[in-house]
């Protein structure tokens, strides 16, 4: 069996709304009352430091990269608030 070895990413437009940077975001929430986009990219990064599912672990670093990137276009960068 051939094995492809393609890189897959995911679209930039899906990365600032995506279900893991909004469960985070609400993980936050529910905790600080606040979610920083510093907040954000250290709860996926401690996330990504443990991950032992490869596809899980390409998910994170492909968000972190997003999040680290400066694309301050996106909604995720404002602070938000219960």
């Amino acid at each position: 069996m051939h094995m492809n070895n393609s890189v897959h990413t995911i679209p930039t437009q899906f990365l600032s709304e995506s279900a893991l940077v909004n469960a985070v975001k609400q993980k936050l929430v529910a905790e600080k009352g606040f979610a920083t986009p510093r907040d954000i990219k250290m709860v996926i990064t401690q996330q990504l430091e443990s991950e032992t599912n490869e596809i899980l672990a390409d998910i994170y670093r492909q968000t972190l990269a997003f999040l680290f990137s400066g694309n301050k276009a996106q909604s995720w960068t404002g602070v938000t608030q219960r």
